[in-house]
């Protein structure tokens, strides 16, 4: 509903509207509501609303866009929230069932309508057509004319409007109802012409290049004059007769002039090449898209033969060797894609279709008609489809070796961990449990005895137990990232890491750390614990660094020894386990990867996430 001072006004289905119901409403700089609903996007012009309002359209004319406007998916409800977000360059964002939708109104493709698209399809009195190329006779008898119309659109055939008048019956314009005939029912005698406008959505009224005539003839009772033109008649019958005569000659040739320049206009402006061939060779017609592929104009194309015309472009003879099958075989030839190299050097990939046009016999092929529709936007986003389909099957073959490796390793760790359990401490219980026994029985048989040495060695014994179950526990799960957030759980690993090796390790942290997500903390830590085993393993080296900064909410690890160093771009092709797991980690937490390593220089590990830290986390120990 429109409300302006007094005035309102609701527009349905009826009144130009493409779907319903609609779920969003959002107004662009230039005055352009847009809608959105299940059927996909829709912009309604204010001043084409207003222009409704006085009558002048016969409905609010709508600019439509789904797939074939570049939508993946044309559902463009709202479920999700926002329903609709306008950015601060006006561009609009609206979710949809695939993901989003960036609008910008301001890059809209702008769409003119010329005068000599607009063109007369049809025209009768009811059961009697009326021929178009001379001024339009109706009897005497005959007071009903329908004329049927159309323009040349592509990109929004459906927002186009019409409006017609017959100058001399009607006082104003009538905007159309149905969008391609205009009708009366009671025309009087006389002489009128049947002008036609078209217009696109915010653009003015297009005259048609075409002005029909229309003669309605009187009956007796309706002549006044009948007497006396009756009496001029025979007297002026030869002359008028051969009057008559050169004025039909004109104006056939008017007509038909004008028919063959409106059909050499919408030749010309095909975006497709359309060429005709005689059974000579030569040219008979050639639009000006073809023509650009040797360089030259229509007219001077026209009238020679392919030979004729210098050098033939690369591509040329294919499309050229297919006139011969056609006036051989009278049939239709395709070439479904053709690539051709034009004067500038550029490849483009086209569908050329042609088809014999038959003599007078309706046997003799005289010439051959030729289109060429351009595909090589097609072709490209073709090849560049297949490339990311081999990207991809390369990508899923990389993640199929690394989850086997994976399942290796973690098959080879519960092996480990079994045998420390089965080896070390289920080994060092079974003693402890006897040197419990064995106290006991002591004490029991000798009460006086001083057992105070066996009960001191069982401490330190279950002491060592207990510190080998707690460093089971932190690989199987780190507790110190609940405890003391990333920082101290980090700091804490390096600290035990390097009274573990003997290896020296600086770790570098700032005292206002915040933590980030959990996930992105637990991707970290692990790659910490792995990058400070391959210094101990590969580096050569008994230092190392690591630094932990979080900078405008990315958290950025680094970690440095001053090692032998190796290959970095042979290592990160073929990637070991612990390159690949640390990698895998990485991307799964949203973070950036990366090693700068060269032999004698040592190595550079760089971890930088592209998630935000999380509110209220822990901050770094002192």
């Amino acid at each position: 509903m429109h409300v302006a001072g007094q005035r309102s006004s609701a527009l349905g289905i009826g009144d130009g509207l493409p779907f319903r119901p609609i779920h969003t409403l959002a107004l662009d700089a230039a005055g352009g509501l847009w809608m959105s609903a299940d059927q996909g996007l829709a912009r309604l012009r204010l001043d084409d609303h207003a222009r409704w309002e006085r009558g002048e359209l016969a409905s609010v004319p709508i600019e439509r866009l789904g797939r074939r406007d570049g939508l993946r998916d044309a559902e463009s409800n709202g479920w999700g929230r926002p329903a609709v977000t306008r950015l601060a360059d006006g561009r609009f964002v609206y979710p949809t069932v695939s993901g989003i939708a960036v609008l910008d109104p301001g890059a809209m493709p702008t769409v003119a309508l010329a005068p000599g698209e607009i063109y007369l399809q049809s025209a009768s009195t009811g059961p009697r057509e009326l021929p178009l190329d001379r001024p339009l006779q109706l009897a005497a008898n005959e007071r009903s004319l329908r004329i049927d119309f159309s323009a040349i659109e592509l990109m929004q055939p459906e927002a186009l409007g019409f409006r017609y008048r017959l100058d001399g019956f009607d006082a104003d314009w009538i905007p159309a109802i149905r969008a391609s005939e205009a009708t009366w029912s009671h025309l009087t005698p006389g002489s009128y012409a049947f002008k036609l406008q078209a217009r696109l959505p915010g653009h003015d009224w297009v005259d048609a290049a075409q002005v029909i005539e229309v003669e309605v003839e009187p009956q007796p009772w309706e002549s006044p004059w009948l007497r006396a033109a009756a009496a001029a008649l025979a007297l002026l019958l030869v002359a008028a007769a051969f009057g008559w005569r050169l004025r039909v000659e004109r104006r056939h040739a008017h007509s038909l002039g004008r028919a063959r320049a409106f059909l050499r206009e919408v030749i010309d402006t095909s975006p497709n090449p359309i060429f005709a061939r005689r059974r000579d060779g030569t040219y008979a017609l050639v639009n000006r898209a073809a023509a650009t592929f040797y360089g030259l104009s229509p007219g001077e194309i026209e009238g020679r033969a392919p030979q004729q015309l210098g050098p033939s472009p690369e591509g040329m003879a294919r499309v050229d060797a297919l006139d011969a099958e056609v006036f051989a075989s009278a049939q239709e030839r395709i070439l479904a894609e053709d690539r051709i190299v034009d004067l500038e050097g550029r490849q483009r990939w086209f569908r050329i279709v042609k088809r014999p046009c038959f003599g007078a016999d309706g046997k003799t092929v005289e010439q051959v008609i030729g289109m060429a529709v351009d595909v090589t936007d097609f072709k490209l986003a073709e090849q560049r489809l297949q490339r990311e389909q081999a990207k991809l099957r390369r990508s899923r073959g990389d993640a199929r070796r690394l989850a086997r490796r994976l399942l290796h390793a973690q098959e080879d760790e519960r092996q480990r961990l079994a045998r420390e359990i089965h080896d070390d401490l289920t080994q060092q219980l079974a003693g402890l449990a006897m040197l419990a026994w064995s106290t006991s029985q002591a004490v029991v048989r000798e009460p006086s005895r001083d057992v105070s040495s066996n009960l001191a060695e069982l401490a330190s014994e279950l002491e060592r137990v207990a510190n080998q179950v707690q460093a089971l526990s932190r690989d199987l799960h780190p507790p110190a990232l609940e405890s003391l957030g990333l920082a101290g759980a980090v700091r804490a690993e390096c600290e035990t890491f390097a009274k573990r090796t003997g290896m020296a390790i600086a770790f570098d942290c700032p005292r206002d750390f915040a933590d980030p997500a959990p996930e992105v903390g637990l991707a970290i830590y692990r790659i910490v614990q792995e990058g400070l085993r391959n210094c101990l393993a590969h580096a050569g080296s008994n230092e190392a660094r690591v630094i932990l900064q979080c900078d405008s909410g990315n958290i950025r690890l680094e970690i440095i020894d001053r090692g032998v160093g190796f290959d970095a771009a042979a290592a990160m092709a073929q990637p070991g386990l612990g390159l690949a797991s640390m990698q895998e980690r990485a991307r799964l937490a949203g973070a950036s990867f990366r090693i700068e390593s060269a032999r004698g220089l040592g190595t550079r590990l760089l971890v930088t996430s592209r998630a935000g830290s999380m509110p209220g986390g822990h901050h770094a120990a002192d």
